[in-house]
């Protein structure tokens, strides 16, 4: 009974002890070009019509539009391709560098 009560105390203490959640840790680590809107003025109406790339900062991916070929923010990028580099890379060292966090913490929790 003694080490459930231990065991729930430490993971109440690591709960209480992330200063941020995890969406708002890896905002935090995101290059500023990837949390821009990657529509600058919606109401430009432009002909030259293409299909770009941006990062969404909420799902952590990038994902494509249909460019109307004006305007827009530093987050358009010609391919999915340039949109990973520049975003997702972060991103997912970000996820990788969490998933060893709470390996690592259940490691401590069984002892090893």
């Amino acid at each position: 009974m003694s080490k459930i009560c231990i065991v729930m105390l430490c993971l109440v203490g690591l709960a209480m002890a992330a200063p941020q959640s995890a969406p708002q840790a890896r905002a935090l680590q995101l290059d500023p070009v990837c949390l821009l809107s990657p529509i600058a003025d919606p109401t430009q109406n432009c002909k030259n019509v293409s299909v770009r790339w941006y990062f969404d900062a909420v799902d952590g991916d990038c994902e494509d539009f249909v460019y109307s070929g004006c305007g827009g923010s530093e987050n358009v990028f010609e391919s999915e391709f340039a949109c990973e580099v520049r975003c997702e890379n972060v991103h997912d060292r970000m996820n990788s560098f969490e998933s060893a966090e709470s390996a690592e913490s259940v490691e401590f929790l069984r002892g090893k």
